[in-house]
């Protein structure tokens, strides 16, 4: 996964790719929410990978946090 966190942060340092990112982590959070049954099933799984990158992305590029907060 840190491979994946290294190579998602160069793209966001890209001004145009910091929104569709972003949008794709609109898309992605609440359709695994509608999607989401039980605290073990695979759904959830996505849901918790999904916010700890976000969390990542924005934690390691403070100009990205203005898009978020």
């Amino acid at each position: 996964m840190q491979g994946d966190l290294e190579l998602l942060n160069f793209y966001e340092v890209k001004p145009d790719l910091k929104m569709e990112i972003f949008h794709l982590m609109s898309f992605l959070l609440p359709h695994c929410a509608d999607k989401w049954r039980g605290l073990n099933d695979q759904v959830g799984s996505h849901v918790l990978e999904s916010l700890s990158l976000l969390g990542q992305v924005q934690l390691f590029n403070p100009g990205n946090q203005a898009i978020i907060f």
